[in-house]
């Protein structure tokens, strides 16, 4: 992984909560981040969609709280 950060987790909870479908609601996971080390802490991601925009937030907390915020430019659901 171009010496990148490997990283696993266990999810413990998820809730969705959607009016139209990727663009008007809301996902919450929760669960334990685990890095390469194997050291765990808690995180969650959010997903929020808001007038078509789609927020993605992960928070980590333990040792260096960490906040990752991203907005997502584009989905498109793929029919297989």
């Amino acid at each position: 992984m171009n010496g990148g950060i490997v990283a696993t987790a266990e999810v413990i909870s998820m809730e969705c909560e959607w009016l139209v479908p990727f663009k008007t609601g809301r996902t919450v996971i929760k669960g334990v981040h685990i890095n390469e080390l194997g050291d765990k802490m808690d995180m969650t991601n959010v997903m929020e969609g808001k007038d078509g925009v789609i927020t993605v937030t992960g928070t980590i907390v333990g040792g260096q709280d960490k906040i990752i915020i991203n907005q997502v430019a584009k989905f498109e659901e793929e029919v297989i």
